[in-house]
Order: C-alpha cells, then structure tokens, then sequence
C-alpha cells in the first residue's frame, strides 16, 4: 500500500492540488506565464475571479453566486468552501499578474475583491489553521493583506511628495507641479530593482477623511470620493444639494443611479 505524506499548507482535495498548482505556475516570475503567451490558463483562473466589489448596484447584479456553479451547490457547505477558495486564491494570482504587468491599480483592486469574499471565513482563519484547504487559504489571505497594505502605505508616502491633489486610482503622479519626475523604485518578482519615473496609484482617498482604499464610492457628475463610512442619506442628499448648486442645469434624477442612489456613491 502506497502512503502520500501531504505537506502542511497542501489541500486534500484533488481539485484543489491541482489548481494550486495552476496558480503556482502564473504566479512564478520566472516561467513568464501571462494573458498573451497562456491565454487558456488565464482565462481559466479569470473565470473563477472574485466577486466585484458592490460599489453600485450593477456590480452587485452581475455578481456570479454558488447556483452558477452547479457542481460545487451538489456538495453543501464544502463544496461552497472550495469554490471560495478557488475564487479567493485566483484573487491572489490576477493581483500578482497586474503587478507583474506594473498595473498597481488593478492589483490593489484584485487584492481588495479576494479579501472581501474571505472575510466570510474570519473566524476560521484566525485561528490560522496550517493543514489541508484552510491552512493554503490562510497563507493566501496573509500574502494578500500584506501586498495591499504595501501598496496602500506606498501611496500615502508618495502622495505627500506630489504638489496639489492625488484622489484618484490609476492617476499618473509627479513631483514638483510636473516639473520633476516622482521617483520610485520598483522590486520585480525575480528579485531585480527599477526605478520608476512616475508614481501611479493604487487607491483613491476619501475627500472626508483622508482614508485610502480601492473602489470608494464617485459621485458621478462632481467626482468627489468617499469612504463607505460617510455614505449614509443625510450625507448623500446634503452633497445632493451642494452638486445642484455647482450645476443648476442638472436635474436631480440625471443625478441619480439605480435604486435611486447616488450612482457610484
């Protein structure tokens, strides 16, 4: 009789050990793996995304559930569990391909989607388990918390570096009012170090309370951010009223998103 010693960190599943392996493979610099060269792969990993963030009814409306995943819905709350792996681990794997493709903004974004689906498990993974599916999902969630506190924290040191204001994710920054290139340096995968002639950051900040995070809530006529803590009815229709002011040409149900609620706020 043959005897497998799994390794701590190992899931016992079958489907699981291979799609750990999977994510292994996109995830090593050194393979080079990416959208273009492995574009079956890719797309395999995508379709097991994390859930958009709701930050507007639509996003929740196209959200994917466990009836999507018939096989999974047949094996109760196990199998709900290992498709949340699957969808929280390849969180990870897009996260570290858009960075690898110096997409800091998309791999904040990635990171923030897999961490939102797995606080679902919190009391699991604080008691950080090491063995089988909880123990990988907890090292997992650990590298993500960690990856984005980095790129949070960078974006606050750089912001204070720039002359004038830097709200918004994907903003191209430079120092000096333009007149100096913002420099940073940048570790890649396999070890090497750049140096970056410009800051692009990763996270929009909160026009209330200064707070940086991935996909804050836009008003979409004046554009002006806010955190979730801040989007209550009171908030939004005094804002409603101050926009009115600034436009008086825009009617206040053009300013409105579906449900009635301030569309993207």
């Amino acid at each position: 009789m043959l005897i497998l010693r799994i390794q701590d960190g190992t899931p016992y599943e079958l489907l699981l050990m291979v799609w750990r392996n999977l994510n292994g493979f996109l995830r090593d610099p050194q393979l080079g793996l990416n959208a273009d060269n492995s574009p079956k792969a890719y797309n395999l990993i995508l379709s097991y995304r994390s859930p958009p963030l709701a930050s507007s009814a639509i996003n929740e409306s196209k959200t994917k559930t466990i009836d999507d995943y018939p096989m999974f819905k047949r094996r109760g709350a196990r199998g709900a569990l290992v498709l949340d792996t699957m969808r929280i681990t390849a969180g990870l794997t897009l996260g570290l391909m858009a960075w690898d493709k110096r997409d800091r903004a998309t791999a904040a974004l990635r990171y923030q989607e897999a961490l939102a689906l797995a606080d679902k498990y919190a009391d699991m993974l604080v008691t950080k388990p090491t063995r089988g599916l909880e123990g990988w999902l907890a090292v997992d969630v650990g590298q993500m918390r960690d990856n984005l506190a980095v790129l949070v924290l960078n974006d606050q040191v750089q912001a204070t570096m720039v002359d004038g204001p830097t709200q918004r994710r994907q903003e191209v920054a430079t120092a000096d009012g333009g007149k100096a290139n913002l420099q940073t340096w940048r570790v890649e995968g396999n070890g090497e170090v750049s140096l970056q002639t410009g800051h692009t950051f990763a996270t929009d900040v909160c026009a209330s309370c200064d707070k940086r995070g991935v996909k804050l809530f836009k008003c979409s006529r004046c554009q002006r951010i806010t955190c979730k803590f801040e989007r209550t009815v009171t908030r939004q229709r005094r804002h409603l009223t101050q926009v009115l002011r600034l436009f008086p040409g825009m009617s206040a149900c053009a300013l409105a998103g579906p449900q009635g609620s301030m569309q993207g706020f």
